[in-house]
């Protein structure tokens, strides 16, 4: 494993990180291992058991899923609320996941849509470049 090749010991953020690459990869054995080394290292991280939940419903094994995911209730584990902030003309806006409070909360959602809708377009454009350039 890479981290094994490290000048130190992996702390929470380096093994947080490759257990979130195994996500990308959907790479089950790799996080199965990481996620044993997470757990000794932060085990109230809600996060790291989410993202290893997420990994065995992605990869299929939902009897693994729902071990984590009870595990989580057992132990009263919960996954912090994502937050966002966002600068508008009269200054930064921060919000919580679903949060319909804000006076400006259509506005800013909207603001939100608009940039990924941005974003989708302009990760289609580039794949569609990349894809034509292999073929000319």
């Amino acid at each position: 494993m890479l981290v094994q090749d490290l000048p130190m010991e992996p702390n929470a953020i380096i093994l947080g990180t490759l257990l979130g690459a195994c996500r990308m990869h959907n790479n089950v054995e790799l996080a199965e291992k990481i996620i044993d080394q997470l757990v000794k290292l932060d085990p109230s991280n809600a996060n790291n058991y989410s993202i290893l939940s997420t990994i065995y419903a992605a990869a299929g094994h939902w009897s693994n899923f729902t071990k984590v995911r009870l595990q989580m209730k057992s132990t009263s584990t919960q996954k912090l609320t994502g937050a966002s902030s966002i600068e508008l003309d009269d200054g930064v806006h921060e919000f919580t996941v679903a949060y319909r409070s804000h006076p400006q909360s259509s506005r800013i959602y909207k603001m939100i849509d608009r940039l990924g809708h941005h974003l989708n377009s302009q990760a289609s454009w580039l794949c569609t470049k990349r894809i034509l350039t292999v073929f000319m």
